[in-house]
């Protein structure tokens, strides 16, 4: 997760509890243990596209998993966000849980390479490299781009200030000389004087 070699091949367990559908809808389970099964008992990392593939591909003649579809053409493209969601899915529309508060996208500054990553991406908004020039630092770019829920003061700090922190529409990011102020390498987002209102506690 932090691109530790140390940790390299460590070892995901997926565990079902038997209570999926609590979350999902009953397809979603049923497609995504398939998948796993087709794959299991152990599956190399080099083979997770190919069997988030397999999930999607199961899935495609289902009409009810059209925005998903939709939602992954967007990553692929990096579509953040839209002025007409309900027509023009981005990546903003998904959610794993619907909820009243939406999140928004950022992207951290968290090292010397995320500056030069992101560098690398204001180019390619400016059409000074293309898409392809991009694709090599693509992935590494969305491992830096966490999701926050917009309901949090930092976050709306980030809001407020768009002209300062506004990547592109519908991703902002946290300059690296700011990373303390609003983001820790341990706890993640800062949460500092959340409203309770919108938390809750296990």
């Amino acid at each position: 997760r932090n691109n530790n070699t140390e940790k390299k091949y460590s070892p995901l367990y997926v565990i079902d509890f038997g209570d999926c559908e609590r979350i999902y809808d009953k397809i979603t389970m049923q497609q995504s243990q398939k998948a796993l099964r087709k794959f299991s008992p152990q599956i190399n990392e080099e083979q997770y596209l190919e069997m988030i593939g397999e999930y999607f591909n199961d899935i495609s003649d289902r009409s009810s998993f059209a925005i998903s579809r939709e939602i992954f053409r967007a990553m692929e493209i990096l579509k953040y966000d839209s002025d007409d969601p309900k027509n023009d899915i981005a990546v903003s529309s998904f959610q794993v849980i619907s909820e009243n508060y939406p999140a928004m996208s950022v992207f951290v500054e968290f090292d010397q390479d995320s500056i030069m990553i992101k560098e690398l991406f204001c180019k390619l908004i400016h059409k000074e490299i293309t898409q392809e020039e991009f694709s090599k630092t693509k992935k590494s770019f969305h491992q830096r781009i966490i999701s926050v829920p917009s309901h949090l003061p930092k976050a709306g700090e980030l809001k407020r200030n768009e002209e300062k922190y506004l990547l592109c529409e519908g991703l902002f990011y946290i300059p690296y000389n700011e990373l303390a102020d609003f983001y820790d390498i341990i706890t993640g987002f800062n949460r500092s004087k959340e409203n309770k209102e919108h938390s809750m506690f296990l």
